[in-house]
């Protein structure tokens, strides 16, 4: 497995999670150091996540399944275009170390898992 493959696997678990936890019609909230799920019209009957401060709950509400989607998006993004520009390139030089840097760089959120490879760090 390389890098970019290691990358898109990891994306693709991501998206599954996020999917999976997506909720039509309901928005995360914070209040005081709960957050709470429900839809923007009414009060919940129940779905709420107490922290023992509210920073933590605002932090936790920057890891909502929409945001989550965004990223992975995004990184997609940065491995698709590393990739289109790999296979457009013709000369004999070796281009991928410098441009493999970005991938480097995603591949960090991930360096606990096993099938990471150490000459990944940057």
């Amino acid at each position: 497995m390389d890098l970019a493959d290691f990358l898109l696997a990891r994306i693709e678990e991501d998206e599954g999670f996020a999917r999976d936890a997506v909720d039509d019609g309901h928005d995360w909230r914070v209040e005081e150091s709960t957050i709470r799920l429900w839809p923007e019209d009414r009060e919940p009957a129940d779905g709420h996540l107490a922290f023992p401060r509210a920073v933590h709950a605002r932090h936790a509400t920057m890891w909502s399944p929409v945001r989550v989607l965004q990223e992975c998006a995004a990184k997609r993004f940065i491995v698709e275009d590393y990739l289109a520009a790999l296979n457009a390139h013709r000369t004999g030089w070796d281009v991928r170390r410098p441009r493999d840097y970005p991938l480097r760089a995603l591949a960090v959120a991930y360096a606990d898992h096993p099938d990471y490879q150490p000459e990944w760090r940057l």
